[in-house]
């Protein structure tokens, strides 16, 4: 048997195909359309109530009072479920000082600032290398030069990024090109990330599209226009061999799925009629572009094509999307296929893939963290802090990673039934003594863990939890054959 780590290289990688021969938008070309302007921020809002669990929401100022009364209406609804809401208005700015800003409030939080959700045109950090899929150090046929959107940039909050490479040609030199190039330090992500990006040229334009989806987000957490909870995987021919690991991976998540992965079954024309019948997961494995998915069929020999453009009139009956699918997350690129699929006109909420080539990879780690009850933007990040990002083939695969729509979201509508805590309650004469406290069922016990994730406690009933320091810590605790994990912080 091939161990998993060498079988992961023969995984044929996500490449971008057009029918009319399109190209990648270059960072060039992005900066000469978007040139920076003076950072301006305002604060609209905090809640009263402080919570372990942050959210950040950052409005362009564009569409601040365009989306005043949907944003107040969804912050309500974020409070509703336990979440403290951070709301600014922010306008122009460099990546390095909207990253800086961000850095502040989550210090200002004690680290439990969890989520971030930019809505409109926020300014975009820019990340590239030479693909190294097989992993061997060495310029292959098969590697090429990238340039994309790196959100992961603003995710890791203690991480040292540098411009200390150019590009020459399909290569990279000493030199400086305004676009990252190094990344080290402690490189994971403390944060989430996730966009509200227009599909337009301009904001203005996808106003009308926002407030639909902000009613659709509203229609969602009240269950009052829901799907049936199954999952479509649709795998193209290049995957097939995966697709019972894919499906097996994304089981304690969705156990009613439907895979279709027969080479001659999986064409453009089969996928739009399953995308009207009503699933609330899509997973889409195909070559693609921003504007294009692309089928193989004929033995490999032909193409079909479905478009971005098309998604609109399709209106797939699906809130959430995982697109194993070439830069269909490629927000800077006008039209692009994840927007069109989380701003269709009745669906589409949240929609996780990358900005280049390349995608997620070990499913079941990101399945998982929402089986257990993390939402959308807690998984991707618990799956993102399970990689090795220092081997350049999980660079190469993964630091496009972007995840579009509400990260607060979660795709099961309750949380594990029998269970419902409270966790880490601080007693206000000893600031590093927490309680636990379970309705119904509770473990046997629970794990304390330090930052750099060494187990340095375990507690037993009735979970009077002493820690030997102030900072964060992290806990993790079984139920029901699940793990739970979340973060206190002793201040």
């Amino acid at each position: 048997m091939i161990p998993l780590f060498l079988l992961i290289f023969y995984i044929p990688v996500t490449k971008w195909v057009s029918p009319e021969g399109s190209i990648p938008l270059t960072y060039t070309q992005y900066i000469s359309q978007n040139l920076p302007k003076p950072f301006e921020y305002e604060k609209k809002y905090r809640s009263l109530n402080r919570s372990s669990n942050i959210i950040l929401i950052l409005c362009e100022k564009e569409l601040s009072n365009a989306l005043e009364e949907e944003i107040n209406e969804y912050i309500q609804t974020l409070e509703s479920k336990n979440w403290e809401v951070i709301l600014y208005e922010v306008n122009g700015g460099t990546p390095e000082e909207l990253k800086e800003f961000i850095t502040e409030i989550f210090q200002s939080t004690w680290a439990e600032l969890d989520l971030v959700f930019m809505i409109g045109k926020l300014p975009v950090a820019w990340f590239q290398l030479i693909d190294d899929w097989d992993n061997d150090g060495e310029r292959d046929e098969d590697d090429w030069y990238e340039e994309f959107p790196c959100d992961l940039f603003y995710e890791d909050i203690d991480g040292f990024w540098a411009d200390s490479l150019k590009k020459a040609g399909d290569n990279l030199i000493p030199g400086h090109d305004g676009i990252y190039d190094t990344h080290s330090g402690s490189i994971y992500p403390e944060i989430t990330v996730s966009r509200l990006y227009p599909v337009s040229s301009f904001s203005s334009q996808d106003i009308p599209l926002f407030k639909n989806y902000f009613k659709k987000l509203k229609k969602y957490r009240e269950k009052t226009d829901t799907l049936l909870h199954r999952a479509l995987l649709y795998i193209d021919d290049d995957w097939r061999y995966w697709a019972s690991e894919y499906s097996h991976d994304m089981e304690e998540l969705f156990e009613e799925r439907t895979v279709i992965s027969d080479p001659e079954e999986t064409i453009a024309s089969d996928y739009k009629n399953r995308l009207s019948q009503n699933y609330k997961w899509v997973s889409v494995f195909a070559h693609s572009s921003p504007h294009v998915h692309g089928f193989k069929y004929n033995n490999g020999n032909s193409w079909s094509w479905i478009y971005a453009s098309e998604i609109p009139s399709i209106d797939p009956k699906a809130y959430f999307y995982n697109l194993f699918a070439c830069s269909n997350c490629r927000y800077v690129e006008t039209g692009y296929m994840g927007g069109k699929y989380i701003l269709a006109p009745s669906y589409g909420l949240s929609a996780v893939g990358s900005a280049k080539t390349g995608s997620m990879l070990f499913f079941y780690d990101f399945y998982h963290a929402m089986a257990s009850g993390r939402t959308v933007g807690e998984a991707l990040k618990e799956w993102f802090r399970k990689r090795d990002l220092t081997q350049p083939w999980q660079r190469s695969w993964f630091y496009g990673i972007t995840l579009l729509g509400d990260p607060s979201l979660s795709p099961i509508e309750e949380p594990p039934q029998g269970i419902e805590e409270t966790i880490a309650e601080k007693y206000k004469n000893n600031p590093v003594l927490f309680g636990f406290k379970f309705k119904k069922e509770i473990p046997s016990e629970i794990k304390i863990y330090s930052p750099d994730g060494r187990l340095i406690k375990k507690a037993n009933s009735p979970f009077y939890i002493q820690l030997p320091n102030k900072g964060v810590y992290f806990y993790e605790y079984q139920l029901k054959g699940k793990t739970f994990k979340g973060k206190i912080v002793s201040f």
